[in-house]
């Protein structure tokens, strides 16, 4: 039981700031949970859709302009966990530009 608590990402945190809200898709950041400086970061996201919401911590290498998952969970519109990840390494991949994690990105190093 101990490690499914710790497993689980908290949906709980007061201070998510809106990032867009837009084609029934609304992205969060947690000011709180920002961890930076000048060449990486560590937050938590929270992207709402279809009643599902999926809550991510993300590591970001700002000179690589990459992004790695280190752990996911997502939930059903009753808050019951549907499905959860935590990555045994972690795969940095490219930021496109003009998605979610491009604005995150942006958002840690602009502001």
């Amino acid at each position: 039981m101990l490690a499914l608590v710790t497993y689980c990402l908290p949906v709980f945190a007061t201070n998510w700031v809106c990032l867009t809200n837009s084609d029934g898709v609304s992205l969060y950041l947690d000011n709180d949970s920002v961890k930076a400086n000048d060449y990486e970061a560590t937050v938590l996201i929270k992207t709402m859709y279809n009643g599902m919401t999926q809550v991510a911590r993300l590591k970001f290498n700002h000179y690589t302009k990459s992004f790695a998952f280190i752990r996911e969970a997502v939930y059903d519109a009753n808050g019951q966990v549907k499905s959860q990840h935590a990555a045994a390494c972690l795969n940095y991949q490219p930021i496109e530009k003009n998605n979610g994690v491009d604005l995150v990105y942006h958002a840690l190093w602009e502001r």
